[in-house]
């Protein structure tokens, strides 16, 4: 075998090592964040968890919060990815705007999504998240606002002001989503699709919304 064949093992394998390492940082620390909160997920107790010593923590982290923005990014971003592909699926723009409500109403019923969320919203979360919160309701809104961009440019929506209703529309459902992973919401999450859609779709210009019945496999209840 070749000194460069050697070179390319080795760099493989040391990239492999890394993304393991990783990878159990980021297990641990979820592990750690649910059983200690914020406060108390020290990084030592992220590293026993981990079976990792310091070392491995900082060729990856320079802080405990570099460490957890880094969780939520990437959970935020899987959610964005899942969201955006099953919005831009459904067909016409009223069909997209249902999906995008559809499915963030599903999320507050996902015991993992919630906690989640639970963790990262909390109100003692430190600021550290704020710039990486707005990314990511900046990604998570995107599949919502060219819904109704589309709807604007084909008559759909003659009424929509994609950048505003956008904002609107998301703070609404974004409201019943963080009542349903609080345990705060009375509503049936068809109840809720419904209360959406009775401020929502009036000031698109929308006479009349027909009746609703979700795609299959969008966690309907």
């Amino acid at each position: 075998m070749t000194e460069l064949a050697h070179a390319d093992d080795r760099a493989a394998s040391r990239d492999a090592k890394r993304a393991d390492e990783r990878d159990r940082l980021y297990r641990a620390g979820w592990v750690v964040l649910r059983r200690n909160g914020y406060a108390n997920a020290g990084i030592n107790d992220i590293l026993a968890e981990a079976k990792l010593g310091t070392r491995a923590f900082y060729r990856h982290f320079a802080s405990k919060d570099e460490l957890l923005v880094s969780m939520f990014a990437e959970n935020a971003a899987a959610t964005a990815s899942r969201l955006a592909e099953r919005v831009d699926a459904a067909g016409s723009p009223l069909d997209r705007l249902r999906a995008w409500i559809d499915e963030i109403l599903a999320l507050g019923d996902d015991p993992k999504h919630g906690e989640a969320a639970r963790m990262f919203i909390s109100p003692t979360m430190p600021g550290v998240f704020d710039e990486a919160g707005n990314e990511a309701i900046e990604t998570m809104r995107a599949p919502l606002r060219a819904a109704l961009a589309d709807g604007k440019a084909s008559g759909d929506f003659p009424d929509c002001d994609p950048d505003a209703d956008a904002s609107t529309i998301h703070a609404i459902v974004w409201r019943l989503f963080t009542d349903a992973i609080h345990g705060r919401s009375t509503m049936s999450r068809a109840d809720a699709r419904a209360h959406v859609e009775r401020f929502a779709m009036p000031p698109l210009g929308i006479a009349a919304a027909t009746p609703h019945v979700p795609r299959r496999g969008a966690g309907q209840q």
